[in-house]
């Protein structure tokens, strides 16, 4: 692999993905990127992103692995043209990205805000966007997703509750429950090791509050805090570090085809990147749409009692109606805002664990 290709790669790696598990799979052939699907198959992370079949968020997370892919290429002289889906037996082959020489490719200026795009789950302030803001947001996005932004206060104090929903869940429902917590690493030595999922400090929690999440980490410890509401306490302080920004914003797709999808989330990243760049901050906040799109598939049914259910299913219905939209088309949920910086970064997997040069087609 040349040197102009793991620079590519590298940045095509920095995308978001869902916990950090960094499903992607590249395969490298001359100069043409094959992305595979890695994602896992477990109950949780179906609730969460959808199996292979029926997928939502993972198709967003490899939109963003594309763009990276695209904006990155252009600061190495390089036009990118990519074919979506190329083989329809092999659902799990996402995309083939094509790399051409081209003298006249002049750098993305989107490119130089890749590293700086991260998550801040900290307290923002109230301050709402501004028009320009508001607008270098939407062009950033381009046509592959729409932007629609909400600062009223009561939309935002509804969306921060149904957000937190999520929250609650993690610390009610066992399964859910036991897969967050094996998400996260404790220690910088620890997240070193893994490379994948959560390390603590990045969650912006308290520092006299480790303690206690670790021995929260524990079910049994945990069952008895439920059994007493300590669930409902910990999503409402959430709720309201959620409610802690200028704004909420969504992005919806296009259509519900997987195609769809992955070009949401090109734009998805083009708009982080952006913020990033204009010194903004953003969080993720798509726990509860994911787990209500899933609520009556076999995993949601063996997982939520139906009051659960039917209370994610209300979510839903009720973030669509503050934006405008289908519930269907609902792409990806987010607060954005000012704030002071991230406490800490997560790590990622290094790039010859996510690469494989290939001598022959996939």
């Amino acid at each position: 692999m040349n040197d102009d290709l793991r620079f590519i790669l590298g940045e095509a790696i920095k995308a978001p993905s869902g916990d950090n598990n960094q499903p992607w799979r590249w395969k490298v052939q001359g100069t043409v990127l094959h992305l595979w699907d890695e994602s896992p198959d477990d109950p949780v992370s179906a609730l969460y992103g959808g199996t292979h079949e029926r997928r939502h968020s993972s198709l967003i997370v490899f939109g963003a692995a594309i763009e990276n892919v695209v904006l990155a290429a252009t600061t190495r002289g390089y036009r990118s043209e990519v074919q979506y889906f190329p083989d329809p037996e092999k659902p799990d082959f996402i995309a083939s990205i094509t790399l051409t020489s081209d003298r006249e490719v002049n750098p993305d200026p989107l490119a130089a805000g890749i590293s700086l795009r991260t998550t801040n789950r900290r307290s923002y302030r109230r301050t709402p966007l501004t028009s320009r803001e508001r607008s270098e947001l939407t062009q950033a996005a381009g046509e592959r997703g729409s932007v629609v932004f909400i600062d009223a206060p009561k939309d935002l104090d509804a969306l921060a509750a149904d957000a937190a929903i999520n929250n609650e869940y993690i610390f009610s429902v066992k399964a859910v429950h036991d897969y967050m917590f094996s998400k996260i690493t404790w220690t910088k030595a620890e997240d070193n090791r893994m490379r994948t999922g959560f390390y603590f400090p990045t969650l912006a929690a308290p520092p006299f509050s480790w303690g206690a999440m670790q021995l929260l980490s524990h079910w049994p410890l945990m069952r008895v805090g439920a059994a007493i509401g300590l669930h409902r306490l910990i999503a409402l302080e959430q709720r309201w570090v959620y409610r802690q920004a200028g704004n909420f914003g969504l992005v919806t797709a296009s259509g519900n085809e997987p195609e769809d999808l992955v070009r949401c989330g090109r734009s998805v990243e083009r708009l982080w990147i952006m913020a990033a760049l204009n010194g903004l901050s953003l969080q993720p906040l798509n726990g509860t749409l994911l787990f209500a799109e899933n609520a009556d598939t076999p995993e949601g049914i063996a997982l939520l009692t139906p009051a659960e259910r039917k209370r994610l299913k209300a979510a839903r219905i009720d973030i669509a109606r503050r934006f405008g939209v289908s519930p269907d088309a609902m792409a990806f949920l987010f607060r954005i805002g000012r704030a002071k910086p991230p406490s800490a970064r997560t790590s990622r997997l290094p790039l010859e664990s996510r690469a494989t040069i290939l001598s022959r087609e996939p």
